[in-house]
């Protein structure tokens, strides 16, 4: 494998390097590029915007595809008149940003198809492609299992976002590196299998993926594979090989994946004459660290680690997305009445199904940096433990009808599906309701009032808030104080008792006037607070601050400006976060999915602790 590596990853930068060779097409490259600009971001629907977070995407834009895919064609147009060879290599966007230096294979793909295509055919061709790679797949899947494993994986597909992972060339070809694996191995499965072939078969998937991807989504690439791989070819296997199998596949995938990385900064660092190794490295260490804020200072540990498991949870909150919790509900409830009404199957690849869903939360959870960031395309990944978990308890329902079976048999199945469902539902249950939520509400669109400190009645800043959940998180604040010495006393007052109370010093709003803290005041939804804001300065009461005046049907809360002549009109509105409890549907949809969870769990020990007794377990 590592032979495999080194001749593959020259191969590539060698391809990469004749593609650039190639005359670039003018026309259809400045042509492409006024169509993207003209597009603007990618519309609601292709974008999948997650209804739980209105302001995400209009808040924290980040990046997006529409965005990327422009930079994607500026590099295969090549940013500069040097040789094909710098261009190659250092894969530069507009204004020379250098952190596409690790160069993306598929900038020379779109070079290529720039000679005769602009980017609206281009991405109509890729549309087309993967549409036939999914149906070349059903085809040759119907011809081995039955129509609950065409569904399967049409939901599977349906659950990536067709439209976009199809029409975007940021997302479309690590989808279609996962779809041509699926494929090779319902088409050559037996020269796949033999001997070790499967693990360089896997170490190809990986050095390809990190040569055509652009570190969206690349786990991907394996997980669909050898989930598919397992349900397809090792029924026949015993636990334990399809365990090793899981195993050293994914450490294959990383051999592939990782290797490549590091021979594009060696090529990289050779060429451009720079040290793109220490670059890199210092890339990694930050997408590994476990928060997405650049400022980590001041985050114990405790932090850092609730940072990661954050990272799990708000890349699987776009599940909750409404058409895609519709179809995993149905499922839910087709495999709840086929458990409930067949008997228990022992099936040797359930284990390993088991393995290839905590894959994706390792990979979230150790590069949490990137996954909190880039959330936003990154929650695809979790999709194949979505879907190992429901092929868990499809595989682990095969047996014959309850009503057929004998009195014992029929007995002892009802005791263990019992217990199975209390246990799930209670962990379920538990599991929720000790989940919390953050909720943002802002008052945009109410007017504010530009005050001196000195006009303060009695020299304090007043307004008033009426909390709509129990906890305050978060307070965003923006004063703006001449000097540095002295400290603000911001307290919430419930008439005249302070029932909150922090001390804030200038020096902090100094430099940066903006500051969004945690404050963690449990409230009274529904009582109106007052807010009060006391700057204690040693010489005197200077700057200003801007106080919200609550509109009608507006949420009266407090926001800050910084007074000075350049920015006379300006207003910064203030956002303040609160933590409360799972809310409708939200609460539905982490009950089914704990739920869900707590039954594969179940089905796992069943399988693996169950004892080949007549009238136990039957052979799935």
């Amino acid at each position: 494998m590592f032979i495999l590596v080194i001749a593959s990853s020259a191969v590539l930068a060698l391809f990469l390097i004749l593609c650039y060779l190639v005359p670039l097409n003018e026309s259809h490259f400045y042509q492409s590029i006024a169509e993207l600009e003209a597009e603007g971001w990618y519309s609601d629907v292709l974008e999948q915007r997650p209804g739980y977070s209105e302001y995400f995407f209009s808040e924290a834009p980040s990046i997006h595809p529409v965005f990327n895919d422009k930079m994607d064609y500026i590099r295969a147009g090549g940013i500069s008149d040097k040789s094909a060879l710098y261009n190659a290599m250092a894969m530069e966007g507009e204004g020379g940003f250098p952190y596409p230096r690790y160069w993306h294979g598929y900038a020379g793909i779109l070079r290529l198809l720039l000679v005769a295509f602009d980017c609206k055919e281009i991405k109509f061709m890729s549309f087309i492609f993967q549409m036939l790679l999914v149906v070349f797949i059903l085809i040759k899947l119907s011809r081995v299992k039955d129509i609950r494993y065409l569904l399967l994986f049409i939901t599977q597909y349906i659950l990536l976002m067709p439209l976009t992972v199809s029409f975007s060339m940021v997302f479309a070809f690590s989808i279609d590196i996962a779809l041509l694996g699926i494929l090779a191995l319902l088409y050559f499965h037996k020269q796949i299998n033999e001997s070790y072939r499967i693990y360089y078969f896997f170490c190809q998937i990986g050095l390809l993926t990190c040569f055509f991807e652009e570190l969206v989504f690349g786990l991907l690439t394996w997980g669909m594979v050898i989930l598919w791989a397992v349900i397809l070819y090792g029924q026949e296997n015993k636990v334990l090989q399809n365990i090793k199998t899981v195993i050293f596949t994914a450490l294959s995938w990383i051999w592939g994946y990782a290797g490549v990385w590091v021979m594009k900064w060696v090529y990289a660092s050779l060429t451009l004459g720079e040290n793109i190794l220490l670059n890199g490295y210092e890339s990694v260490v930050v997408r590994s660290s476990s928060t997405n804020e650049t400022d980590n200072v001041g985050v114990n540990a405790i932090e850092k680690l609730a940072d990661r498991f954050r990272a799990l949870r708000e890349n699987y909150e776009y599940y909750f997305y409404s058409v895609f919790f519709l179809i995993l509900l149905i499922w839910v409830i087709y495999f709840l009445f086929k458990y409930i009404s067949k008997n228990t199957a022992k099936d040797s690849r359930v284990p390993a199904l088991g393995l290839i869903a905590l894959a994706p939360a390792t990979w979230y959870f150790v590069l949490a940096n990137h996954t909190l960031g880039h959330r936003f395309m990154t929650w695809r990944i979790w999709n194949p433990s979505v879907i190992a978990v429901l092929f868990i308890v499809l595989l682990s329902s095969g047996g014959s009808s309850l009503f057929k079976s004998e009195s014992a048999m029929k007995k002892r199945n009802i005791s263990v599906k019992g217990i199975s469902l209390l246990i799930s539902g209670i962990l379920a249950i538990v599991c929720t309701g000790l989940m919390t939520d953050e909720l943002e509400t802002k008052n945009i669109g109410i007017p504010g009032q530009n005050i001196e400190f000195s006009e303060f009645s009695d020299g304090i800043a007043r307004t008033t808030i009426v909390p709509q959940y129990k906890v305050m998180k978060d307070v965003g604040f923006i004063l703006s104080p001449i000097g540095s010495e002295g400290e603000y006393d911001i307290r919430l007052m419930l008439g005249e008792k302070i029932v909150q109370e922090k001390i804030l010093p200038m020096d902090m709003f100094h430099e940066a006037q903006w500051r969004f803290l945690e404050y963690d005041w449990d409230v009274i939804p529904g009582v109106e607070y007052t807010l009060e804001i006391e700057p204690k300065c040693e010489n005197g009461m200077e700057g200003s601050v801007c106080v919200c005046i609550p509109g009608p049907d507006k949420i009266p809360e407090i926001g800050y400006i910084q007074g000075n002549d350049a920015y006379p009109d300006a207003q910064i509105t203030c956002s303040i976060n609160y933590i409360t409890g799972l809310l409708g549907r939200k609460r539905l949809f982490f009950g089914v999915s704990w739920f869900m969870v707590f039954m594969s769990v179940c089905l796992i020990i069943q399988n693996v602790f169950a004892v080949k007794k007549k009238g136990t377990l039957e052979n799935g």
